[in-house]
């Protein structure tokens, strides 16, 4: 008899073939986070080392027989910031500009996969919109430390910090949801009829 080690599974029934798919949904997007937060701690490490080149709040060191560009650093973050506005529309059109009323959405959206035929439901849609998500706070992320390596703390920094938080309290309502499917859709249900998901308890 043929040994069927190394071989690809067979899944027979539509409800096998809907639970396979959504484990590698759920799969994909987790790989896709470990990623994001890999790239997140490069980033970080790199903010620690001295910039190249060298600029202060004041202005980039003047060369010698030059005289220093007063304007750099402003030009420099405003041209930053306008990169993070863009990013934050695409959020908000991601979103509907309606947070609550977009993760209620997603919510609907994956119980109406929920059938006699496929009891655990699918998952797929809810996976792409947070790997959606997770690429537009990895984006912000990076804009938000060239920031920080150049002025440092200050009023700009903390406008990005602030479209990161929106789109973080976003990102946790989701894998809340996430979370709640992967459990079973039953503990996802209760949770809901209970008002205890993370988009319905929030208090922003």
């Amino acid at each position: 008899m043929p040994s069927s080690v190394g071989q690809p599974r067979k899944y027979h029934s539509a409800e096998e073939q809907h639970t396979a798919h959504a484990a590698s949904s759920a799969r994909s997007y987790i790989r896709h986070k470990v990623q994001i937060n890999k790239s997140r701690r490069r980033q970080y490490k790199r903010t620690k080392r001295p910039p190249e080149p060298s600029v202060s709040k004041d202005g980039p060191h003047p060369q010698q027989g030059t005289d220093p560009p007063a304007s750099h650093i402003k030009s420099f973050t405003q041209r930053i910031l306008e990169c993070i506005s863009s990013k934050n529309e695409e959020f908000l059109v991601l979103i509907d500009r309606r947070p609550r009323v977009y993760a209620k959405r997603l919510y609907c959206e994956f119980m109406a996969t929920v059938t006699d035929q496929s009891p655990q439901g699918d998952n797929t849609w809810l996976c792409d919109e947070l790997t959606k998500l997770g690429t537009l706070i990895q984006d912000v992320t990076n804009y938000a430390d060239k920031i920080l390596n150049d002025t440092g703390v200050g009023k700009d920094l903390a406008e990005a910090q602030e479209i990161q938080d929106c789109m973080w309290e976003v990102e946790r309502w989701l894998e809340d949801i996430l979370c709640g499917v992967l459990e079973g859709v039953d503990v996802l249900l209760n949770a809901h009829q209970s008002r205890r998901l993370l988009y319905q308890s929030s208090a922003s």
